[in-house]
Formats: structure tokens, C-alpha cells, sequence
């Protein structure tokens, strides 16, 4: 199970079951959801959401595009990266969780939250479904993204932070 958890107001680390960081990812300012993520030798990746509504945020690696997302208002996040499309979504009411599924809606992925009283922030637990996630640190950086992303829009719908908290 990886972890993520946030190590300050605008910066996150994602964690491998030793509690080794994957990567970090750091919005630039505090009302916005442009961002970069560093993965191991010291890759970056940035997150620049597109427009006014920002419902299209491409991503790039060394200024090449690499990937993007398409959102809904419905909770939903479509992510194309090499030329394959993975599907996040908010589930659940009692017990949410964000999902992530391939194109034949087979689960790789599900990210539960809690939140921590004394740090003020949120946890979150990655289960990874399909383990061959965990090789690849910029799909993980893609998907850690558009985690927050729903956490905190779904969070922030319900009132209690997500990014930002």
C-alpha cells in the first residue's frame, strides 16, 4: 500500500509501503492547481490547467506534453497517458473512495482519505490493484495529482479542505 500525505499548506509526498518517497508534488500558489512533481532522478512534471474553468490540464516533462486531463462536474477525471485512457471517480458516501480504472473499467487503484486532527491535513492510502502501477512514477505522479484534485473539489464541496487542508 503507498501513502500519501501532505508536508505542508501546497506540498505532498507519495510513499512506498518502507515509507520510501516516491515523489513530491508542490502547487505553486495556494488557490491554484498548477503544479510540478518530482520523481526519482529527478524528473520534473508539471500540471497546468488550461482556461478560465480549467476543465483541461496538461501535463509535460521537459516542456513536451506527456499527458492530459479531461474533467467533468459530475466527480469525474478522464486521464489519457500513452495513449491509454484511466477514469477517476469520486465512490461511496459513507466510506469514499476515489477509483481508478482502465478503459475496460477493470479497478488498478482505490485512494481512501482521512483526515488528522493534529496535523490538520489528510492522509491518504493507495491500494494498488494492478502492481505494475508502482513501476511507473509518472503515471503514479498523474494519478497522485488527479487524486488531490477530486479530494479536494469533492472535499471542498462538502466544506472540509482536501488540497488545501
Amino acid at each position: 500500500m503507498l501513502k500519501g500525505e501532505s508536508i505542508g499548506i501546497r506540498k505532498y509526498i507519495l510513499l512506498n509501503e518502507n515509507n520510501e518517497k516516491l515523489l513530491t508534488l508542490e502547487y505553486e500558489d495556494l488557490l491554484s492547481f498548477k503544479a510540478h512533481a518530482y520523481v526519482e532522478g529527478g524528473v520534473q512534471i508539471d500540471f497546468e490547467p488550461q482556461g478560465f474553468w480549467g476543465q483541461e490540464i496538461l501535463v509535460f516533462k521537459d516542456k513536451e506534453q506527456i499527458a492530459s486531463y479531461q474533467l467533468s462536474w459530475l466527480g469525474k477525471i478522464n486521464l489519457n497517458y500513452e495513449g491509454k485512457t484511466y477514469s477517476i471517480r469520486y465512490k461511496g458516501f459513507w466510506k469514499p473512495k476515489i477509483q481508478v480504472q482502465n478503459q475496460e473499467k477493470k479497478n488498478l487503484l482505490e485512494v481512501s482519505s482521512r483526515f488528522k486532527w493534529g496535523k490538520l491535513s489528510y492522509e491518504y492510502d493507495f491500494e494498488v490493484i494492478e502492481k505494475t502501477l508502482q513501476e511507473n512514477h509518472q503515471l503514479l505522479a498523474c494519478l497522485f495529482y488527479a487524486t488531490l484534485y477530486l479530494s479536494s473539489f469533492m472535499n471542498g464541496v462538502s466544506g472540509s479542505g482536501g488540497v488545501y487542508g
